[in-house]
């Protein structure tokens, strides 16, 4: 499969809302849909692992490391298996970030 904004971009923004549902998720004691559904997203993250995305999107690549982050800093416990989805997925997705500054495209 091509890693083309076609592909990453929706995915990224379907993690990015997931991460932040579950983060709301983990103060309630109620089933946790977010944070499952976000496991498969996270795999699919995980899968592009070694592979480079074409063009992917610096900002939608920096939002969804910052809701993943934010996620993994209110995860109870470092040995749950989200917190290691979320950790893996961020190793991916923190070296296809840009080491300059963000810019936006029109």
């Amino acid at each position: 499969m091509d890693l083309t904004p076609d592909v990453t971009t929706p995915l990224l923004r379907r993690c990015t809302a997931l991460a932040t549902m579950a983060r709301v998720e983990l103060l309630s004691e109620h089933r946790h849909r977010a944070a499952d559904e976000l496991s498969e997203v996270l795999d699919e993250i995980v899968s592009w692992s070694g592979s480079r995305l074409d063009d992917p999107d610096p900002t939608m690549l920096a939002l969804c490391a910052a809701a993943l982050l934010d996620l993994a800093d209110r995860i109870p416990g470092t040995a749950t298996v989200l917190a290691a989805r979320v950790a893996d997925a961020l190793g991916v997705l923190t070296g296809q970030i840009p080491a300059g500054p963000l810019s936006v495209r029109a």
